[in-house]
């Protein structure tokens, strides 16, 4: 792959995520955390694939609400997402980890909505479609 595609294997990733996650939520016993999981992920590589397009360097974090900030500093209209971001920023640890809190349904309904919401405006922004 050319240097310059870079930005367009983050993109494939990151929808690759969300396929998994939308399959999880879909199955007869729907795997909640694994799901919620795959959408922060999915967020996580999309903002990535909005700083490699424009060549910043960046911090391998996992911290939705960064990213989306060093989003922001280059294209202010990434405001829009913050709390989606923050939302979505829960799900890294307690999806990972033995956790008290409970993630529900309606979580991975969000989850999977805002995934969706930020993949198509990242894309609309870079003119790209991929999938």
């Amino acid at each position: 792959m050319n240097k310059e595609d870079d930005f367009k294997e983050w993109i494939k990733k990151s929808e690759d995520d969300l396929i998994v996650a939308k399959a999880s939520a879909d199955l007869v016993k729907p795997q909640i955390e694994i799901s919620c999981y795959h959408c922060q992920q999915c967020v996580e590589k999309i903002l990535k694939s909005f700083l490699v397009y424009h060549k910043i360097e960046f911090p391998y974090i996992h911290d939705l609400e960064k990213i989306c900030n060093s989003c922001i500093s280059i294209d202010p209209s990434f405001s829009i997402w913050e709390k989606q971001c923050k939302f979505l920023n829960h799900f890294i640890s307690i999806t990972r980890y033995p956790s008290n809190i409970e993630i529900n349904e309606t979580d991975m309904v969000l989850a999977i909505k805002y995934s969706e919401n930020i993949v198509n405006f990242v894309k609309n922004i870079l003119n790209i479609n991929i999938l």
